[in-house]
């Protein structure tokens, strides 16, 4: 097939220069280039960060990968959904596709705020998912998921709509 063809044709041309070359070159080359790996994110994909080797309960969210940072290499460059606030460097390991919460997920939900930059989160029950149409990159965001509002001291408990940024999980990893 094509791409075949094409990759024995580069492969078959790395190979040539390679061998136009002295030792010394080659071996200068390997030892001042490192491979660079192919990003696993790219900009505009939703992520969840969180560390999986931690023991703690962590909160996760839906974020929006901005870049892949270049200076150092290998980190990212992303927003996160909660405060829209931007974080730099963050290592791939920390970085992980986001996938809707399952129906019946113990999940917190942001209704509101009590004043500026204080959001009212509380626990809720997802009862339905509706992902946005299509659901690639950041459109994902876009989704909505009927939820089930616990009863607290100041609310009742409810059903109500919210967008996916609006819903956050905790994480425990399994080890």
């Amino acid at each position: 097939d094509v791409l075949s063809s094409e990759k024995k044709q580069q492969t078959r041309r790395t190979n040539e220069d390679e061998a136009s070359q002295s030792p010394e070159t080659r071996s200068s080359q390997e030892e001042t280039t490192p491979p660079i790996a192919p990003s696993k994110f790219n900009v505009g994909d939703v992520i969840e960060l969180y560390n999986t080797e931690s023991m703690d309960i962590q909160i996760v969210f839906p974020s929006i990968v901005k870049g892949i940072e270049t200076s150092p290499p290998g980190g990212y460059r992303v927003t996160k959904t909660t405060d829209g606030k931007e974080v730099r460097n963050i290592p791939e390991k920390y970085l992980h596709n986001y996938q809707p919460y399952k129906i019946g997920a113990e999940v917190l939900c942001n209704i509101g705020e009590f004043k500026k930059s204080r959001p009212i989160i509380v626990r809720c029950t997802v009862l339905d998912y509706e992902p946005a149409t299509p659901p690639r990159g950041a459109l994902v965001l876009q989704g909505n998921y009927r939820v089930q509002v616990h009863e607290t001291k100041a609310n009742p408990a409810h059903e109500t709509t919210l967008p996916v940024w609006k819903l956050q999980r905790r994480y425990l990893a399994s080890g």
